[in-house]
């Protein structure tokens, strides 16, 4: 439901390799509502982005990692809220949260908000958030 994802997103620690970084960001996100930690066997592995590269690239890409673990990705057109995605940063493919107008990211402080227009790959994750109506 949408009352879990802004919590998350208001809870989540600043970016840290091998702790809070946009792969773990978004595997805690998928914990809180699904209950299973799809990133147990790579928490605390790493430490730096070289160790995060090492990581990813037993799979390919990070978009072949995601892949691995949720499926075939479907159309940018068919995201909803509470979907990973993957956007491309300035530092290179990232992963974030579809936050309904924007894209949640882990940032240096806290989560970063970016533009969804940014989004490149969607995984759903087969739960629906619903849109509060006030």
């Amino acid at each position: 439901m949408i009352t879990e994802l802004f919590p998350f997103l208001d809870d989540a620690p600043p970016f840290s390799w091998g702790r809070s970084d946009c792969a773990l960001f978004v595997a805690g996100w998928v914990e809180r509502v699904t209950g299973v930690d799809y990133a147990e066997a790579w928490r605390g592995r790493y430490r730096s982005a070289a160790g995060a590269q090492k990581q990813i690239k037993l799979h390919g890409d990070l978009a072949a990692l995601v892949s691995s673990v949720w499926g075939k990705p479907v159309s940018m057109y068919q995201a909803r809220r509470g979907d990973v995605v993957l956007f491309q940063a300035d530092n290179g493919p990232t992963l974030g949260i579809h936050a309904g107008t924007a894209i949640a990211a882990a940032g240096p402080e806290a989560v970063v908000y970016l533009p969804l227009q940014k989004t490149a790959v969607v995984w759903r994750l087969g739960f629906e958030i619903p849109v509060e109506v006030v």
